[in-house]
């Protein structure tokens, strides 16, 4: 939990918000959010089966939001990918 609430902090109030100031937006965001998108999916993976090892009431409906959540990392990942690439 705390892992995902530091990463949600770099990934959304840090990255957007420092980078730019500092003037190196796509050099240094775009890998630094592939790291954090596959942090994600490791922590949501991670959580998704301690879910449903405890064999928890509600594994059906945090399925369902670890879905949105990985369709969101998907996106983001395409964005950080083109950005990469548009740089080369």
């Amino acid at each position: 939990m705390i892992i995902s609430g530091i990463r949600c902090l770099i990934t959304y109030l840090l990255i957007p918000i420092a980078v730019p100031l500092i003037g190196l937006s796509g050099t240094v965001s775009a890998p630094i959010g592939l790291l954090l998108s596959a942090i994600a999916v490791i922590t949501g993976v991670i959580s998704l089966r301690k879910f449903w090892r405890s064999d928890n009431r509600y594994r059906w409906m945090y399925t369902a939001f670890i879905l949105v959540v990985f369709i969101v990392v998907a996106i983001t990942v395409s964005v950080d990918i083109s950005e990469i690439v548009s740089t080369l």
